[in-house]
């Protein structure tokens, strides 16, 4: 089965799978041009764009599911937003629809006072 996997940051990311038999993992580009392959994990730095998953049992008599995780490299809590200083957003805006691009953040500020501003260039 070949899955299609939307990447909107710039990150690196984990790709595990499992199954009962032994299974063949493939990643390839928007071009369908292998990247990368393995049994279990595949670990890469991807681009914003389209990437496929290609997943298949090594032998072609066995079938059962193949469990798969997607997942950041290294864990992240969100990106920091510092305080009195100039915080370059863009490449962390999320499209939620076309046209549409939202930014989450948060802060372990509990009582913020002072003057903010947003200013989007």
């Amino acid at each position: 089965m070949i899955y299609q996997l939307n990447v909107e940051c710039p990150k690196s990311y984990k790709i595990t799978s499992s199954a009962q038999s032994a299974i063949k993992m493939n990643l390839y580009n928007t071009d369908m041009v292998l990247m990368l392959s393995s049994d279990a994990i595949i670990t890469s730095y991807l681009s914003p764009g389209t990437y496929y998953i290609d997943l298949r049992f090594d032998d072609k008599s066995s079938s059962g599911s193949i469990k798969t995780k997607f997942e950041l490299t290294w864990a992240n809590n969100g990106w920091d937003l510092s305080y009195n200083n100039d915080n370059d957003v863009l490449t962390h805006l999320h499209e939620i629809e076309p046209n549409c691009r939202q930014l989450l953040y948060m802060t372990g500020i509990h009582c913020i006072t002072g003057a903010f501003e947003w200013r989007m260039e």
